[in-house]
């Protein structure tokens, strides 16, 4: 009752005394404005006492042994706070030590010849790395990279993105950058990463960017960098982010301290000049793009501008940001994508892992065909830069099997060519190249060194058309070079539509 709570403190408060240097407080009791209460032990001096709790309107008193304690009630088991540091603003650029945290948390978002990392908590024990401060300064070194390598140019830079939960963010923070850093920038949205390469081909840009994390999980995110020479290489991606730590360093800016990083993103960004940045919708010029290649490719001398009319094929897309293929590819030509799926962008990914080597989305692709009596099924990755085949029948056509379609219509089209592949392709791809009359070079695995090989090989004046990766990334001579999932598929279109013709 209020009663014995008042006699309580009472005698609390008669015990209270001053004390001299050293003398120990048996216990610290701090009584609240509602009556209840809480306990530490310590020792303490004579202020102990009285120092502030951290309850508000709370009292600390010095309270006997014997001292009956308060009722017990909603906060009686509320442990003392522990002790903390407040942090303090940082001024002046970012030196010793705390430098080498700032290069470290710069360097470890390098994933090989692109940027990756955790961009979104949600994962347990997978936190966040990819912080906007870290895209904002990556953007300003990006375009200073390429102002570095065409002196007295202008930069134009292009960025898409992925569907991704945290594709805005980072886009804008990435942007921000650019701009920061000198670059003219124009926004695509939603996009691919063979998109973002074809519109260096297409506009002229100094460079292009496609924010993406590939087949990761919903809570990654990272970045792809071009040129008109291609994709970066890794020299050129841990250049890139020395030169975003020095600017960071420089700016007084912690990435991944949000005390430090977050006033200066948005600082950066209410100060970016409108003028400096465009929205552009450039995904119908690729699409016609990808549109005219299959009308010249196929031929057909009864509907030209319609070639697949009356052919049936299902896109699933993984709810990635390859669903326009259906839709603004096939569809004006004349084909029936009825039993496509999955084509709305979803950066959550609900139905399948958006990854052609994975058994769940080849399954899902196979179902589809199976459902509808489709005559070919296309998979696409996330950012399209990789895609597998399924045949009439359902039968799943990726890696080796789907090495040895492209290198069937490869040889056809240049008789005798060199097929570069990684180092784990089957003796049984290397018998089928054979028997077409083409020669196979396997080299190590990884699509870039892959690539890099057929790149090698041509300068060295060996024909080299097609390389290629069990893990889909594939690359032909004829397009640059570039690993491209939307063309490899319609290569694919274009022969399927001629036997289809033919009666094959």
């Amino acid at each position: 009752c209020i009663d014995d709570w008042l006699a309580a403190m009472q005698s609390s408060l008669s015990s209270l005394r001053y004390q001299k240097q050293g003398h120990p407080l048996t216990s610290v009791r701090s009584l609240t404005h509602d009556g209840h209460n809480s306990r530490a032990y310590t020792s303490g001096n004579s202020h102990s006492c009285c120092r502030p709790s951290t309850s508000r309107h709370s009292v600390r008193i010095a309270a006997a042994k014997d001292a009956p304690a308060a009722p017990a009630g909603l906060y009686s088991n509320i442990a003392q706070p522990e002790p903390f540091v407040v942090p303090r603003p940082r001024t002046g650029p970012i030196i010793g030590s705390d430098l080498a945290v700032l290069i470290k948390r710069f360097k470890r978002l390098q994933n090989g010849s692109d940027i990756r990392g955790i961009a979104l908590e949600g994962i347990p024990g997978e936190p966040v790395t990819l912080y906007p401060g870290a895209a904002h300064f990556i953007g300003h070194a990006f375009a200073k990279w390429l102002a570095a390598k065409t002196p007295g140019q202008p930069v134009r830079v292009s960025v898409g993105r992925d569907p991704r939960l945290s594709g805005q963010l980072v886009e804008s923070a990435f942007v921000s950058g650019l701009v920061s850093g000198g670059a003219d920038v124009e926004v695509f949205g939603l996009a691919t990463t063979p998109c973002m390469f074809y519109s260096i081909l297409a506009e002229g840009y100094s460079g292009a960017v496609m924010i993406t994390a590939s087949h990761m999980p919903w809570n990654a995110n990272g970045l792809k960098f071009f040129t008109a020479a291609g994709g970066l290489d890794k020299p050129d991606i841990a250049d890139i982010l020395q030169r975003a730590a020095q600017a960071a360093s420089e700016a007084g800016v912690m990435v991944g301290e949000a005390g430090s990083e977050a006033g200066a993103v948005l600082k950066a960004t209410l100060h970016v000049d409108p003028s400096r940045i465009k929205q552009v919708d450039f995904r119908p010029s690729y699409a016609a793009f990808l549109r005219n290649l299959i009308i010249k490719g196929v031929g057909s001398k009864d509907a030209p501008l319609f070639p697949l009319l009356g052919f049936k094929i299902a896109v699933d897309a993984g709810n990635g940001a390859g669903g326009f293929f259906a839709t603004e590819v096939l569809a004006p030509l004349g084909a029936d994508i009825a039993g496509s799926q999955f084509l709305d962008p979803d950066g959550s990914f609900p139905n399948h892992i958006p990854n052609p080597e994975h058994p769940s989305a080849m399954a899902a692709g196979a179902a589809a065909v199976k459902a509808v009596g489709a005559d070919l099924g296309i998979v696409f990755d996330t950012d399209v830069d990789r895609s597998a085949i399924v045949d009439r029948t359902g039968r799943e056509i990726n890696s080796n099997k789907f090495i040895a379609l492209m290198a069937a219509i490869t040889l056809r089209d240049y008789p005798g060519t060199t097929i570069v592949t990684d180092s784990v392709t089957s003796n049984g791809l290397a018998d089928f190249i054979a028997s077409l009359g083409g020669k196979h070079l396997r080299y190590k695995r990884g699509y870039k060194n892959v690539i890099g090989q057929g790149m090698a090989l041509n300068k060295q004046g060996v024909d080299a058309q097609l390389m290629m990766e069990t893990s889909g990334h594939g690359a032909l001579k004829e397009n640059h070079f570039l690993d491209d999932g939307a063309y490899l598929a319609v290569k694919v279109v274009i022969e399927a539509a001629r036997r289809r013709a033919t009666g094959g």
